[in-house]
């Protein structure tokens, strides 16, 4: 009996990862970009207008993942759409800020497009992008723990708020 309760559960959870992956994978996010013209530019965002990282009082500690920019490439599927440029994760706002330079100003920082196209590797560390629900709006920025030819395994980073 154990047994069989066992084998509807795994069986269950199978079925509904394998459905929500072909979900995922079937799915043209409304901000995903096909054409490989594109410059940098045109992933950048000039400000997230929902949280203000001055304001302290919304968090404790830094709201970053690295509180420096680090070099790091952003690729678009894989192909390398600009590399050794200054980023850093803001965990707080759950967005990847873009410098050109580590001398260029933070005040001249935008913040990338939210895209499952869109991912960056800081150093060692890969930075991609899963929309919740289909919603990029919803969705969040996941570090890549795990890259597989089956599964990934991957870490979502919080701060304490």
């Amino acid at each position: 009996m154990k047994n069989k309760i066992l084998i509807l559960i795994v069986t269950l959870s199978i079925s509904h990862f394998n459905a929500q992956n072909n979900q995922l994978s079937s799915q043209d996010p409304q901000n995903s970009y096909k054409s490989s013209t594109l410059t940098l530019n045109d992933y950048l965002i000039n400000e997230n207008k929902d949280f203000d990282v001055k304001n302290t009082d919304n968090y404790k500690g830094s709201p970053y993942w690295n509180p420096s920019y680090l070099l790091g490439n952003i690729y678009n599927k894989s192909e390398l759409l600009s590399g050794n440029v200054a980023l850093r994760y803001n965990v707080i706002a759950d967005e990847i800020e873009v410098k050109e330079t580590l001398a260029t100003t933070d005040e001249n920082a935008q913040a990338l497009t939210k895209s499952v196209d869109i991912y960056v590797k800081i150093k060692n560390e890969t930075f991609i992008f899963i929309p919740y629900q289909g919603s990029i709006e919803k969705g969040g920025y996941f570090q890549v723990v795990f890259d597989g030819s089956n599964y990934d395994l991957l870490k979502k980073v919080y701060k304490k708020v």
